[in-house]
């Protein structure tokens, strides 16, 4: 689940934005039956701001990674799973020792393995990185 959660964080936020045909086959294959790709959002979410909430200037190429990320599994039970993320910015090609940034993914087991259900931001930054809430990964990318 934590590592399901990690990679759509690290899909999700980054710039440039994903095609949008690229969002329908994601949105399709990694979130539960009632979320949808929707044109309308998309090309609102691409007219907008990037994906960074204003630490990386607009324009400016970023993905995040989980080297010195942090993750914490709020709940888990059977088929369902919460896990909050914390990821670090990689701005043009130098990992961020200051900008991260922190997501809880509502997770589903299906036959097709873990889907979204929701994303929203039960934690902040500092809970996952500075108080110790979260577990550092081992590796990661």
């Amino acid at each position: 689940a934590a590592e399901f959660a990690t990679a759509a964080m690290r899909w999700t936020k980054r710039w440039p934005w994903p095609t949008a045909e690229e969002f329908k086959v994601v949105t399709a294959e990694t979130w539960t039956g009632s979320s949808s790709f929707d044109q309308a959002q998309y090309d609102a979410l691409v007219a907008g701001p990037n994906a960074s909430s204003g630490i990386v200037p607009e324009g400016t190429p970023f993905h995040l990674t989980s080297v010195v990320g942090r993750y914490y599994v709020d709940n888990y039970e059977g088929d369902i799973a919460r896990v909050t993320v914390g990821l670090s910015f990689v701005i043009g090609e130098a990992v961020s020792p200051l900008y991260r940034s922190v997501g809880t993914y509502d997770l589903e087991w299906t036959d097709d393995g873990w889907k979204t259900v929701y994303v929203s931001n039960t934690h902040t930054v500092q809970e996952l990185f500075d108080d110790g809430l979260g577990t550092p990964y081992t590796g990661g990318c």
